[in-house]
Parts: C-alpha cells; sequence; structure tokens
C-alpha cells in the first residue's frame, strides 16, 4: 500500500483514487468470513446462471484453489454455497409467488421439473407440492411437514 501512495511523475489521479478505494476495500473484506463473501456474491448472480468456482475466484482476485482451501478451512465447500443458494431461492419463489414448479425449476437452471423436486425434497424435506399445499385464510403459507430448517 505505501508503494501505491508515492507520487508517480506521469500518474493519472483520477485512476490512482479509484484504484486506491478499490484496495482498501479489498483491505477491509478479509475480516469476514470467506463464505459469508462467496455466498452474497453466488446469491447476487441470476439463479439460473450461478457463477462457477473459477468465475467465483476471478471476481475475488485469488485462484480457484486458493478459494477452495479458505472455504476448507471454514467448514465448507462452494458447491454446498450454491446449493444453499438456490435452496433459499427455490423456497422462496415457491412460497411467495405463484409461479409455476415447471417454471422455478428453470429459472434455478435445472433441466428437469424432476431433478428440482428431488433436490427441494433433499434441501427441505417435503415435496414442492407439499410446501405449497395449504394456504391459511390470513395469506400466510402452511408447509405442512416442511422443514425449513434445513434450508439456511
Amino acid at each position: 500500500m505505501a508503494l501505491a501512495r508515492r507520487r508517480q511523475p506521469h500518474e493519472d489521479v483520477v485512476l490512482r483514487n479509484i484504484l486506491l478505494a478499490r484496495a482498501q476495500v479489498r483491505l477491509v473484506i478479509p475480516e469476514t468470513p470467506w463464505a459469508s463473501r462467496v455466498a452474497a456474491y453466488v446469491d447476487a448472480a441470476s439463479p439460473a446462471l450461478l457463477p462457477d468456482i473459477s468465475a467465483t475466484a476471478r471476481h475475488f482476485g485469488i485462484s480457484e484453489r486458493g478459494l477452495r482451501r479458505r472455504l476448507e478451512a471454514e467448514g465448507r465447500s462452494f458447491s454446498s454455497l450454491a446449493d444453499d443458494v438456490r435452496a433459499r431461492t427455490g423456497v422462496r419463489l415457491l412460497t411467495e409467488s405463484e409461479t409455476s414448479i415447471k417454471e422455478i425449476a428453470y429459472k434455478l437452471g435445472f433441466s428437469r421439473a424432476s431433478a428440482f423436486k428431488r433436490a427441494f425434497k433433499r434441501w427441505t424435506g417435503c415435496t414442492p407440492v407439499a410446501c405449497r399445499a395449504t394456504q391459511t385464510a390470513g395469506g400466510e403459507r402452511v408447509r405442512p411437514g416442511c422443514s425449513r430448517s434445513r434450508v439456511s
């Protein structure tokens, strides 16, 4: 950082200030757990086009292996984080919209609705149909047998 603060004879002051600001942001971020940072990045992406681990590593300016190592040190993996994002999005789409299950499956990047149904059952303990089955008079959805605790 000290080298970056040194004035250069032909420097672009605007570019220098932008790069210094970005460097300071990167220096502050490491206090946040890598799993949280990666989950936030993946969550911000379109569910159907979740970034892969190499794109995510490039975003954070580290190698793919370095990202894997950092996540493993926190007891997580990239695939489990991406799966959590898909699970949260799937539950939200099922409970907050009238979108068909087939359409939700495609929005989440599944090639078939049956694959989404299996994944949803693994995530929540119930089927998408059971999760959407009943609704109270007040408009709140009730998910019989649906354990949201599996979805973080």
